[in-house]
């Protein structure tokens, strides 16, 4: 089983990857998750992300998760409430939870309940020890749809490297936070 630590540096990387198609922010973290229970995964990934034309994986990005015409899949918690409704009810909740913590926005009236800034958030919460009830309830509130809605990027991506980072984290967020190892 993923070391708790591991597990931490895995999300918060997830998050990255769904924050950002920049390799220059990519390359390091998963460089250093070589070493990890799941290093094969990370070389692999770092290959996509190194090959070819970075213009193709951050147009990709665009097309799945920002697009102003209507992205196919909007990677914010709120998207799926219904009825959708960006800064409602899973921004609210996402917002409490960083405070309760002491984790500021990174840009002040960003949706919190963004799918990089959950996972970031997760390996957060497991890196900092957070309690089996915390984790639980994080969870719950934030985590459940996430394995559903990575399962549709990974069908939907045109480029491996989105593909294959849904398909990790659905395999992240589909094991309960506090079933970490400690």
């Amino acid at each position: 089983m993923m070391t708790r630590l591991d597990r931490a540096r895995w999300f918060q990387m997830a998050g990255a990857g769904f924050l950002s198609p920049d390799a220059n922010v990519l390359k390091a973290p998963l460089d250093s998750l070589r070493e990890t229970e799941w290093g094969e995964e990370a070389s692999r990934l770092l290959q996509w992300l190194e090959s070819g034309d970075p213009l193709d994986l951050q147009r990709e990005f665009v097309r799945l998760f920002l697009s102003p015409t209507g992205a196919v899949l909007p990677p914010w918690q709120s998207a799926r409430e219904d009825p959708p409704r960006l800064m409602g009810p899973a921004h609210e909740s996402a917002t409490r939870w960083f405070a309760r913590w002491g984790v500021a926005p990174r840009t002040p009236g960003e949706p919190a309940d963004h799918l990089g800034l959950l996972l970031n958030f997760a390996g957060f919460l497991l890196e900092q020890e957070a309690s089996a009830e915390e984790l639980a309830a994080f969870h719950q509130d934030h985590l459940t749809w996430v394995p559903a809605f990575c399962e549709r990027v990974a069908a939907e991506a045109r480029h491996p490297f989105l593909a294959h980072l849904a398909s990790l984290a659905g395999r992240l967020t589909a094991q309960r936070l506090e079933e970490t190892a400690p």
